[in-house]
């Protein structure tokens, strides 16, 4: 199997433009970009991408250097253009979008930098640095060192897959509780990330990116959704937010840690679905 296949059940709307890889369902009168976090790929939404699909176009890219994607700048602003130019691509004049941690703070520069394209804005424990930038949690701070996190995420290569594995468990609640195709994809995926160089350059030219802030405005409607166990952005991240945009609402889910669409794609899709039809 080459590195980076696609899961199983995305693989048949697997599509390349620009150097750009994306999942497109490629039907539906409106459409939900949804963007991955920082070291995660289009396939983190494999819970979210088919039940979506029956009601809208769902399109998941690998951000630029991640997975499947060419390397591109690898700072938000970048990551932002880089989407733009896609929606340019395949014709879309106004989407709906999500994002994931990385991929929220994305969704919110691009929605801030071009709101006329954005129809509502939902952030999945990722919100937007606008004041005094993110905080720096214990997870974070050894791999913001330049040379460190890069010698710490090449010894994984010798540490072996298990090792690698294990890195994941501060992102979930409860990482074994997964279903087991989750673990098993879940496994050999962050295997392939630990040897790809360019996964390597993009996951710390990305993080090192998180902690500046960005001036932003935010006008249309935005749902925050997060993991009641988040170790790796505290929910205080949203608490602000929804001081800086009044508009903005806030869903906890329970038993979920940083990626609640991937421990729980129900209770997600039942905040998600209602939201982007009131």
């Amino acid at each position: 199997m080459s590195a980076f296949a696609p899961h199983p059940s995305l693989a048949p709307f697997a599509n390349q433009a620009g150097g750009m890889f994306f999942f497109d369902s490629s039907q539906g009168s409106q459409s939900i970009v949804l963007i991955h976090g920082n070291g995660d790929e289009a396939d983190t939404w494999r819970h979210l991408f088919l039940p979506l699909a029956k009601q809208y176009r769902v399109i998941a890219p690998d951000l630029p250097g991640f997975g499947r994607s060419q390397t591109q700048e690898s700072s938000i602003q970048g990551f932002a253009r880089s989407l733009l130019g896609l929606l340019d691509e395949l014709q879309l004049p106004t989407v709906h979008l999500v994002g994931s941690s990385l991929g929220a703070v994305v969704a919110a520069s691009l929605a801030s930098t071009a709101p006329t394209r954005v129809q509502s804005l939902c952030l999945i424990g990722g919100a937007a640095p606008t004041l005094g930038g993110l905080q720096v949690t214990p997870a974070i701070a050894p791999l913001l060192e330049f040379g460190r996190g890069e010698a710490y995420y090449n010894g994984l290569r010798q540490a072996g897959q298990d090792a690698a594995f294990a890195t994941l468990k501060p992102y979930y609640h409860d990482l074994e509780a997964l279903p087991k195709t989750d673990l098993e994809f879940l496994h050999q995926r962050v295997w392939e990330r630990v040897q790809s160089d360019t996964q390597r350059d993009a996951f710390f030219a990305a993080l090192r990116s998180l902690f500046a802030p960005i001036p932003l405005e935010l006008a249309m409607p935005t749902q925050l959704i997060w993991g009641e166990t988040d170790q790796i952005i505290p929910i205080s991240h949203a608490q602000q937010m929804l001081i800086e945009v009044p508009q903005a609402r806030l869903e906890v889910v329970a038993k979920a840690g940083h990626l609640p669409h991937q421990e729980q794609p129900e209770t997600t899709l039942a905040i998600l679905l209602p939201f982007l039809t009131p």
